[in-house]
């Protein structure tokens, strides 16, 4: 893609010309619009990706990322928030008053045990 005689940086993103699957593979052609003797050369070819974050999981209180992810520290992280009137402990989403109650602490229980995706 580049005719000045010289090394010409090329950088896209492969989204912006196929969808990406995990069987991809990257085929370069050098041609010309002539019967011309055509010359390439590739260097310093890089594949880089973006790491998607982890799904968010609720039962994560604390946003650890280490192994186990699910520990005691998510349980008291979870019983500071609630006693600190946070609204992330409003688990199961009730508007009626008092929006903080018991069954938070049985949805958030559900939660942890149903484990992290």
């Amino acid at each position: 893609m580049g005719t000045t005689g010289g090394w010409v940086k090329q950088e896209f993103g492969v989204n912006e010309i196929v969808t990406p699957t995990a069987t991809m593979r990257v085929r370069l052609i050098a041609s010309d619009t002539t019967d011309s003797i055509v010359e390439a050369a590739v260097d310093d070819f890089l594949v880089t990706s973006l790491q998607c974050p982890a799904p968010f999981c609720y039962a994560n209180c604390d946003s650890s990322t280490l192994p186990p992810i699910l520990n005691v520290t998510d349980f008291l992280c979870f019983l500071n928030r609630f006693a600190a009137g946070d609204t992330y402990t409003n688990c199961d989403n009730s508007t009626s008053a008092p929006v903080l109650n018991v069954l938070d602490f049985t949805c958030y229980l559900n939660a942890f045990a149903l484990g992290c995706p």
